[in-house]
């Protein structure tokens, strides 16, 4: 059967009040060819959990219909490279404060990594070149190797300034440019944890980057451990390099999102689905990412997986910290007014025809938008150790 992939977004407004959580939503889905249908959205009201206890409880809630649109797709596009030609693959964008988009795509090791910029509001886009690599002499003499191409992220800091994160067979290439792109500070080595998998940044006050990452197998016993590197430099060096589990005891991660700052105190956090797979944690440091405590956002019910690219968490501007996971069916959202120590009850995102099956979703902590890949076949979803 030929199922047709569409992209649902998700507009939501979450307040926190005395343990009350209040979400309202307006969704859209648009299938591949730029068209757009109504879906559903959300508002719910549901009163928190007591105190102690994370989102275990199941919360309803009730779906109007929105009125979103999209404008139609653009190809992001620049000269052959030397080696795999064009084949930009997993997309990443940021934004600065003065609306600049830049996004980030993976060639494949050792093809390197490209960038983009968009100075109109994404009305077009300038091929900036390979930072891992050639630099913008890629956008004039051809794509050429480079330290990179592997997993990428990119994070834009208060300043303007763009850090660009490339994973290749040695370490990690961490580029930063404080000119819009035009020049880069390119680091091959910014990490020398090695075996690393999929890094994450995130940018706070100042020149403090952080990065975080798995290391596959550490210590020989076949178990991840997810590390944060801190970085006082804008990101071309991270000197602090702390272990937030260990393979020898205590919470065992499998799949890792992304991480994030709380703007207001500083606290990071980073977010993981745990080994066996129906339970999703968050990592939260108050000291500037030296320590870190391990705090259960959800626990399902056996046999269930969220181990599925990936879980993701924003943090808004009053401090409220929210997480969106998927258990390959749907969408969940719980979220913490208290810095992760406790949780509101999941509650489902997707809802409609167009969203049956719901995986990959991302939040933006300034909105607290949701965006979502979605499909109207149903998926029967995968268990845990199955």
């Amino acid at each position: 059967m030929k199922h047709i992939l569409s992209v649902a977004i998700l507009a939501v407004t979450i307040s926190l009040i005395d343990g009350q959580s209040e979400l309202i939503a307006g969704a859209q889905g648009s299938e591949q060819k730029g068209a757009s249908s109504a879906a559903g959205a959300a508002v719910a009201k549901q009163g928190g959990n007591p105190p102690g206890v994370s989102g275990t409880l199941a919360r309803t809630a009730t779906y109007v219909t929105g009125a979103f649109t999209f404008s139609q797709p653009l190809l992001l596009d620049g000269p052959r490279g030397v080696i795999f030609g064009v084949q930009d693959l997993e997309p990443r964008a940021a934004v600065d404060s003065q609306g600049n988009i830049y996004v980030a795509a993976i060639q494949g090791v050792p093809a390197g990594t490209d960038v983009w910029k968009s100075t109109n509001g994404g009305g077009s886009f300038t091929y900036l070149g390979q930072p891992d690599g050639a630099q913008a002499a890629a956008a004039t003499a051809g794509r050429a190797p480079g330290a990179g191409g592997g997993d990428e992220d990119i994070a834009v800091g208060l300043t303007g300034r763009v850090d660009v994160s490339a994973l290749w067979l040695g370490a990690i290439t961490n580029c930063v440019s404080s000119n819009g792109g035009a020049n880069w500070a390119t680091n091959p080595i910014s990490s020398n944890v090695p075996a690393d998998d999929r890094q994450w940044l995130a940018t706070y006050q100042g020149n403090i980057v952080y990065l975080t990452f798995q290391q596959l197998g550490v210590l020989l016993t076949g178990t991840n451990s997810i590390f944060v590197l801190k970085s006082t430099d804008g990101g071309l060096t991270f000197p602090q390099i702390t272990e937030v589990t260990t393979p020898q005891f205590g919470v065992q991660p499998d799949v890792q999102g992304n991480i994030a700052v709380d703007k207001i105190n500083g606290y990071v956090y980073t977010v993981f689905t745990s080994n066996p797979d129906n339970n999703v944690y968050i990592a939260r440091s108050t000291d500037g990412g030296s320590t870190f405590a391990n705090l259960l956002v959800q626990s399902g019910p056996a046999g269930t997986s969220y181990a599925n690219v990936f879980p993701i968490l924003a943090v808004d501007g009053g401090g409220n910290v929210h997480v969106v996971f998927s258990d390959g069916v749907n969408v969940q959202l719980c979220s913490s007014s208290d810095h992760g120590t406790t949780w509101t009850a999941p509650v489902r995102v997707n809802n409609g025809t167009a969203t049956r099956t719901a995986l990959a979703p991302w939040i933006v902590s300034g909105s607290r938008r949701i965006s979502w890949l979605a499909s109207g076949a149903r998926r029967v979803p995968a268990r845990a150790g199955a």
